[in-house]
C-alpha cells in the first residue's frame, strides 16, 4: 500500500529537537510504514492516483480558517475519498476529514486546546 502523508503544519523550531517534524514523528509512531511526505500547508499536494492512502496530520490552524492551503485540502480529501482512498487523520485531520466530508467542525467553547481531554 503505497500512502502519503499530508504535512499541515512546521513544528516550532524550539521544540523539533524533542521529536522532528511531522514526517519524523510519524515514522517513529508507525516505523512499520513507509510513507511519502507531502507540506500541504506549503501548497505541495501529492496525484491522487498516485496513492493508496493518506495521513492527515495535526496543525494549529483549524479546518474553517479561510485559509488557501486548508480550502485546497478539504476539495483534496474529498476527492480521494470519492476515489475510494483510504483516510486517515490526526487532531486537525481527523477534523478535515469529517469537514470535507460534511460534518460539521466549529471552534471548542472552551477554547484551543492540546493534549488528552475527557
Amino acid at each position: 500500500m503505497k500512502t502519503a502523508l499530508l504535512v499541515c503544519d512546521h513544528i516550532r523550531d524550539e521544540l523539533v529537537h524533542i521529536n522532528g517534524e511531522y514526517p519524523e514523528m510519524f515514522a517513529k509512531l508507525l516505523p512499520s510504514l513507509e510513507f511519502d511526505s507531502f507540506w500541504v500547508c506549503d501548497e505541495q499536494f501529492p496525484r491522487i492516483d498516485d496513492y493508496d492512502s493518506f495521513i492527515c496530520t495535526g496543525s494549529k490552524n483549524s479546518v474553517y480558517d479561510n485559509i488557501s492551503w486548508i480550502q485546497k485540502l478539504q476539495q483534496f480529501m474529498s476527492d480521494a475519498y470519492q476515489a475510494e482512498k483510504k483516510l486517515v487523520g490526526s487532531c486537525f485531520g481527523h477534523q478535515m476529514i469529517a469537514q470535507s466530508l460534511g460534518g460539521r467542525v466549529e471552534k471548542a467553547s472552551t477554547g484551543w486546546s492540546i493534549g488528552v481531554e475527557e
